[in-house]
């Protein structure tokens, strides 16, 4: 994907479809048009192997992106009585 097309989705939860296969879930926090990668804080995955330490921030380059979901929010519990 092109890092205009990922513009849109910074500050949210989404999977990234990856071109190795990986089904990453992360905050996209930043995509860097000069470098052409986006910082995301890594929430689950499906090859886990790729990160030394879970639940950090890492670089994706943009070309290994194929697609984008976003996540829908998490229902909020403090409204069950």
């Amino acid at each position: 994907m092109t890092r205009d097309e990922l513009k849109q989705f910074e500050d949210q939860i989404v999977v990234l479809h990856l071109s190795d296969g990986e089904r990453l879930k992360a905050k996209l926090m930043f995509v860097d048009l000069e470098y052409e990668d986006v910082i995301v804080a890594v929430l689950e995955t499906n090859q886990p192997q790729h990160y030394k330490y879970p639940k950090t921030v890492y670089t994706v380059q943009n070309a290994t992106i194929q697609s984008v979901d976003v996540c829908e929010p998490e229902p909020d519990d403090s409204s069950k009585g």
